[in-house]
């Protein structure tokens, strides 16, 4: 007679209340874990977006206000037109 390897293994049947017990245990722990990891992504979302709207603006409004200050006055030639 072949005796198995496994023979010497304590028989686990996943019906048993302890595996379940443990399977909701975990469960819940995964959900907890996923609520609680959600609102700081929805939060770092919304900050990102208000950092780049205002970098944006702060481009823009430098551009406003050095528009003309650097660049130099060119005096245009007046061409005498040919008699």
């Amino acid at each position: 007679m072949m005796t198995s390897s496994s023979s010497n293994l304590p028989e686990t049947n996943p019906s048993q209340p302890e595996n379940q017990d443990l399977a909701a245990i975990a469960a819940e722990f995964t959900d907890l874990g996923l609520a609680a990891a959600t609102i700081p992504m929805l939060l770092a979302t919304a900050g990102i977006r208000a950092v780049e709207n205002f970098a944006n603006e702060l481009g823009e409004l430098s551009e406003e206000a050095f528009r003309g200050d650097r660049l130099p006055i060119l005096e245009v030639p007046q061409s005498s037109q040919p008699e």
